[in-house]
């Protein structure tokens, strides 16, 4: 074999190599890339969804908000891979926990994630109350 031939074959080889390394660099960007878009969608919802408690707890006492299709305040919409979203105490599923939310709740979150809350005072301490959608 002559030197043309082997520079061509070092020449294919170092080609391949290279595509080698774009393509498994390349599918691990995609891969972190798809996980942090994950985490981003669960770190909105959990902050519209404490927005959400802490207007209502600086609504009057007895005020009541529904979340739903059918009313004024549309339901949260919930992270993509969520089909459930249980409340026990002030701790949502996610393990975050939501400052003056009480309730012991599961919630259906395929068509959306309705509930109702309503502020109230028990033992002189103003809650949030959230509960099913009747």
């Amino acid at each position: 074999m002559n030197k043309r031939g082997m520079d061509q074959i070092f020449t294919y080889i170092f080609i391949v190599v290279l595509i080698g390394f774009v393509l498994y660099f390349g599918f691990l960007g995609v891969g972190k890339f798809i996980e942090f878009n994950k985490d981003a969608e669960i770190t909105s919802f959990e902050t519209n969804f404490d927005k959400i408690i802490q207007n209502v707890y600086a609504l009057d006492v007895n005020s009541k908000l529904e979340y739903s299709k059918d009313s004024r305040y549309k339901p949260l919409i919930a992270p993509r891979d969520v089909v459930k979203i249980c409340v026990e105490e002030s701790k949502v599923i996610f393990n975050f926990v939501v400052k003056n939310l009480k309730g012991n709740e599961c919630f259906d979150t395929t068509k959306g994630f309705s509930f109702v809350l309503e502020n109230k005072v028990i033992n002189g301490e103003v809650i949030v109350n959230i509960k099913n959608v009747e």
